[in-house]
């Protein structure tokens, strides 16, 4: 009998500890989520210290201007001529095996940039791992979201 418990209950502890030191307390789809809309008003404020302890130091931003590392991502946002008005999110989804997490969001955009108004929709993917406690993007991917694409819906 002591042997099937310890079957049964070794597992357990070990997934119930897992997941404790995962989480650390809070609910990490919260977490994200508020991280995110952290990131967007990082962006619009051209907050680049928050954006420097986010972004892990091989983060990755790909849409359809190319590819950005960290550095060229944060060089960027430092820009005069791109304004952000508006940066929302909605439709977060966050996905989470262990201490990686998957987001997706719908993100609407409005600003100025090189003196013209811009007016853009996105999926994104971002990619989050958690290490001491603190969740870092490492990855994101937008693609935008065209009139064409929108009226299929």
């Amino acid at each position: 009998m002591r042997r099937w418990q310890a079957l049964v209950l070794v597992p357990l502890l070990f997934a119930l500890g897992y997941v404790s030191n995962v989480r650390g307390g809070d609910d990490p789809v919260q977490e994200l989520t508020k991280i995110k809309e952290q990131w967007s008003q990082a962006e619009v404020k051209r907050d680049l210290g928050y954006l420097d302890q986010l972004f892990a130091k091989d983060f990755d931003m790909f849409n359809a201007r190319g590819h950005f590392n960290k550095e060229q991502m944060l060089e960027s946002l430092k820009d005069p001529d791109l304004t952000f008005t508006e940066l929302h999110s909605d439709n977060i989804q966050v996905r989470l095996y262990g201490n990686v997490a998957v987001m997706t969001d719908h993100v609407k955009a409005r600003g100025i940039a090189k003196g013209k108004e811009f007016n853009r929709e996105s999926r994104f993917v971002r990619i989050f791992v958690r290490e001491h406690k603190k969740w870092q993007a490492v990855l994101a991917q937008s693609t935008p979201i065209t009139s064409d694409a929108a009226a299929q819906k």
